[in-house]
């Protein structure tokens, strides 16, 4: 019965084609639009180290010197290398990791050359950031406090550097510096990239490349990211108390840790003359929330998208219910010749499932263009208009729904045998 039925609703789809396209159109807009706003900002605001966000922490201390604290203006977070190194020496007890991103020119297999994107960083880095290695070892503390030209890839970067393999222990040139590669980390790219520096590193490409911080700062590789300088620095002003760069990051498994932590960056703080009261460490997740990666234009835009879908819904709803009602006189001969209520239930629902299936195939339709069309445009970061298959199928799933629950009542109100006998009664 259900393929006759089925049988049946195709036929009236063809009958009421313009009717149906309609429902389809206005359903599968709204869904689609729905989605691409649902799906952008549910790639901002997701977890982006899960099940290692509840221990990360990020250490931030006002560096600045008084006379920029008392001008005003958001202080960056960012540390100097002496602030840094000294929190890493007083902090052994935890696993930490200092650094900052950067941008290096290479040549592939071919001698092309290309940039990459690189994190400079200390030992800890593959610890806290929780980055697993296929091949190889990361650096260890003494290649790392020794400045060894040494480095780890991705596995994407090693295929375009080293056409032939064994391709550990392969040297790169990194502008102008020779480094070894020691490792190959898997896939890793976290949305977003909540170690960088926020919020204008937050969307961007993945890291490719890692190297020791002491190394980078020996090279003189460019950093990329916010660096506030004052005061002379020197001939080396990276190495000094004048030059805010790097980020902190630890591992602070418990409540205690975290006291503990808390206190020794306040003692630090009050060593330097630092106001102590921006002595803070961060729970990544208020960090991110802190940096604003989530404008409130953005949740506006969610909402009246939610908004536009509940319109569409009730429009198409309206257009299922007049289509419907206009068979009352059918269906009401249906049930006085016998036919069962389910029958007529089922049959008009089946034809509300065709006409929400292609709802559904319209709403995939503006969802995939969508994306595609944000990413074309730049309006957001690339890595923010990734199509999800599971996104896609959930367009599709509430297309359906949608239609299904905008005929159920009016077939429900059809099938009962009142309204049958009320038609007849009421038929020429």
């Amino acid at each position: 019965m259900i393929g006759y039925y089925a049988l049946l609703a195709l036929r009236r789809l063809r009958q009421n084609a313009m009717a149906y396209a309609v429902v389809a159109l206005v359903l599968g807009v709204g869904v689609g639009c729905t989605m691409i706003m649902h799906s952008i900002v549910r790639q901002i605001t997701h977890d982006p180290a899960p099940g290692r966000s509840g221990s990360l922490y990020r250490p931030a201390l006002d560096v600045r010197p008084e006379a920029q604290r008392r001008a005003g203006g958001e202080a960056s977070g960012n540390l100097t290398w002496p602030d840094a190194r000294q929190l890493l020496d007083g902090g052994r007890q935890w696993t930490q990791v200092a650094m900052a991103g950067g941008r290096a020119a290479i040549k592939d297999a071919r001698g092309r050359p290309f940039n990459v994107r690189a994190r400079y960083a200390t030992d800890g880095v593959f610890t806290v950031l929780g980055i697993a290695l296929e091949q190889g070892r990361g650096w260890t503390r003494a290649e790392g406090e020794g400045a060894q030209r040494v480095a780890v890839v991705s596995a994407p970067l090693l295929a375009r550097v080293c056409s032939a393999g064994p391709c550990l222990d392969t040297i790169i040139e990194l502008d102008g510096h020779s480094y070894r590669v020691i490792g190959v980390t898997k896939p890793w790219h976290p949305v977003p990239m909540y170690h960088a520096d926020l919020p204008g590193s937050a969307f961007a490409e993945p890291d490719e490349v890692f190297l020791p911080l002491a190394a980078a700062v020996a090279d003189d590789l460019v950093v990329d990211g916010s660096v506030s300088a004052w005061g002379d620095g020197g001939d080396t002003p990276r190495l000094g108390p004048t030059m805010a760069w790097l980020q902190l990051w630890t591992l602070l498994p418990t409540t205690d840790d975290v006291r503990q932590y808390e206190q020794m960056l306040r003692t630090h703080a009050l060593s330097r003359d630092l106001p102590a009261d921006q002595a803070k460490v961060w729970r990544m997740a208020d960090w991110l929330d802190l940096k604003g990666l989530v404008p409130p234009d953005t949740r506006i835009q969610l909402w009246l998208s939610y908004l536009l879908l509940a319109v569409c819904v009730t429009n198409a709803g309206a257009l299922l219910y007049l289509t419907l009602d206009r068979r009352r006189h059918e269906m009401a001969i249906r049930r006085a010749i016998g036919a069962r209520r389910i029958d007529v239930l089922v049959q008009l629902l089946l034809e509300a499932a065709v006409s929400g299936a292609l709802s559904g195939v319209v709403a995939v339709v503006v969802y995939v263009g969508g994306m595609e069309f944000v990413r074309s445009s730049r309006v957001v970061a690339s890595t923010l208009t990734v199509v999800e298959p599971v996104t896609a199928g959930l367009a599709l799933l509430i297309g359906v729904a949608a239609a299904l629950a905008c005929a159920a009542v009016p077939a429900l109100r059809l099938c009962t045998r009142q309204v049958a006998v009320q038609q007849i009664a009421t038929s020429p």
